[in-house]
């Protein structure tokens, strides 16, 4: 599907419209480039925007993009239309998509769909962030099937519910790897995630799937359903 297009909507001026054109490679002298991502966040004060192409266009599946810190519409460092410098990275591995972007601690968390890019703050301003790869076989299946609660990332993976910790990925609910699979649930994509604080859960969602093993809420909707306490210890049980 085409690339999204991010947008920013002014918060002191609602006078003002929605701005659909602001992501531009500024670092040419007249910023005529606008480009697209799929998924971002901010990071130590920087707007990242992913799953976006270089200063070239290419590589959209797997390119970077953060701007100056506390500065969301400029995205190069040095002098605009001289020695201005992109700031974007593009990572290794066209067969391995950009899912989504999140920050875990100091760190930005790139999670990907075979693996996951740990980025540390770089050296200067033309080396916005510098990345190592932790590359198991495994990632997000979407960028909604991810939270972050109690200093980790919970996400569904193409092996099911996984917790993330920033160095490695490890799967949840092996227990439930049969059942779930025979109800069709392993390999699905959930519709969305979410952290029941109360209750101290996480629980990740799906479209009608055999609602009648995991959900008496609705009839419609499937969960399965992560608890998780304090010391970051992890029980799976289905709901």
């Amino acid at each position: 599907s085409p690339v999204a297009e991010p947008v920013a909507i002014n918060m002191s001026d609602s006078s003002k419209g929605i701005d659909t054109d602001f992501f531009r490679d500024t670092a040419d002298a007249a910023p005529n480039k606008i480009l697209r991502g799929w998924t971002c966040c901010t990071w130590n004060d920087q707007l990242v925007v992913a799953h976006a192409g270089d200063n070239l266009g290419a590589f959209t599946e797997r390119g970077v993009w953060l701007s100056l810190p506390l500065d969301y519409q400029i995205f190069h460092a040095n002098t605009q239309g001289e020695n201005g410098d992109s700031r974007s990275v593009t990572m290794k591995d066209h067969q391995d998509p950009i899912i989504a972007v999140l920050p875990l601690g100091a760190n930005l968390i790139v999670h990907r769909n075979r693996s996951q890019n740990v980025g540390s703050a770089g050296p200067d301003a033309t080396v916005p962030a510098t990345f190592t790869r932790n590359n198991q076989g495994f990632g997000a299946v979407s960028s909604r099937s991810i939270v972050a609660v109690n200093g980790v990332h919970y996400l569904w993976t193409q092996v099911g519910p996984c917790v993330f910790d920033g160095a490695s990925i490890t799967p949840l609910a092996l227990k439930y790897r049969e059942f779930l699979k025979g109800i069709g649930l392993w390999a699905s994509i959930p519709i969305g995630v979410d952290e029941d604080r109360q209750r101290a859960r996480v629980v990740w969602m799906f479209n009608g799937r055999a609602s009648k093993y995991l959900t008496d809420t609705d009839a419609d909707d499937s969960n399965v359903t992560v608890m998780w306490n304090n010391s970051g210890a992890t029980d799976v049980s289905l709901k």
